[in-house]
């Protein structure tokens, strides 16, 4: 805690691991847990048999499962085997030279690691690759992150506008903001009829109400004002943590027409917590100890929404989260 409560940590590398090691094994070693883990292993075993790009999901995504198949014959092992790069990429991300731990240890691994591993694998693989590669945008190698963030697309798409979205930001080049936005109002109008179709296919199976993507808003809201308030953060972060407000409630607003809101929502409050993570290891910002408690505090209340979250899934589908089995059960 006293580490944390520091600039940057100076845990030896291995206890930071030994840390994390009962959460990595409860995700590597699960059963039918996870929503979605029912839904990937039929798609890998389908892409496995194929021995092609079956365009089921993005190409460098079924590449490495078509890689780790010609290795494992189970798909659950293909699975896992997905799961501990995205726990490699995080680890490296973590103990990077001057890497602060603050936000890694209290919202990235409690709030997100679960779902990144046992859900949401290839955003949390495409994610997990964009923090890693914050190192390169830090020491002011744009082009190493650039190509990292081009990676992480090819795993997952909305990667691709996580790693813009923390470029922009942390870079300051509004400019580029301004670019890619009508970039993206262009592409919207000349594809309007593929963005229209994936809007209703999404309200078919998505049933919106006031409550969806609350939880995630408090979160991230609550995170942004405590930010926002510390004289000692606002004077080089106000103007991104602003655009990320504004982006953050228009997304809850689309959220309760569309489940695409809440995937962007959940995007928004991912790259919250990263802009957070590269302002602190860059040293633009220096937080107080009372803003870290809130900020911990906050943590708390994430973690038990998330939590609270998995519970309600108690034997919903093929694989809820609840309750939790290994595989050999």
């Amino acid at each position: 805690m006293a580490s944390l409560f520091g600039s940057y940590t100076r845990w030896p590398r291995t206890f930071f691991f030994i840390g994390l090691l009962p959460m990595i094994l409860i995700a590597l070693l699960r059963g039918n847990v996870g929503i979605d883990t029912a839904v990937y292993l039929q798609e890998i075993q389908r892409i496995a048999e194929a021995g092609e790009y079956t365009r089921t999901f993005e190409p460098l995504f079924e590449k490495l499962i078509l890689f780790f198949s010609s290795f494992f014959d189970s798909p659950r092992a293909v699975l896992a085997a997905l799961g501990a790069i995205t726990t490699v990429f995080l680890v490296m991300g973590a103990i990077q030279k001057n890497q602060s731990l603050l936000v890694f240890c209290a919202f990235i691994i409690p709030v997100y690691y679960f779902d990144m591993v046992m859900n949401g694998v290839r955003y949390g693989l495409s994610f997990a690759i964009v923090f890693w590669a914050l190192i390169y945008l830090r020491d002011g190698k744009e082009k190493r992150f650039i190509a990292w963030v081009v990676v992480a697309s090819l795993i997952q798409s909305s990667g691709g506008l996580l790693g813009l979205m923390l470029y922009v930001l942390h870079s300051r080049r509004w400019r580029v903001l301004i670019g890619c936005t009508v970039l993206f109002a262009v592409g919207f109008v000349g594809a309007y009829p593929y963005f229209i179709a994936k809007f209703q296919n999404y309200s078919e199976i998505y049933t919106a109400s006031i409550f969806s993507g609350l939880s995630t808003l408090i979160v991230t809201v609550a995170a942004l004002l405590i930010w926002m308030l510390d004289p000692g953060t606002r004077k080089n972060t106000f103007s991104a943590c602003c655009i990320l407000l504004s982006i953050a409630c228009l997304m809850f607003g689309v959220a309760q027409i569309s489940y695409a809101g809440l995937r962007f929502l959940q995007l928004v409050s991912f790259a919250t917590f990263l802009y957070f993570i590269i302002s602190m290891s860059s040293n633009r910002v220096t937080l107080s100890n009372v803003s870290k408690a809130a900020l911990l505090g906050v943590a708390v209340i994430a973690f038990i929404l998330k939590m609270k979250n998995f519970s309600d899934s108690f034997n919903e589908g093929p694989s809820p989260f609840v309750p939790y089995l290994f595989f050999w059960e």
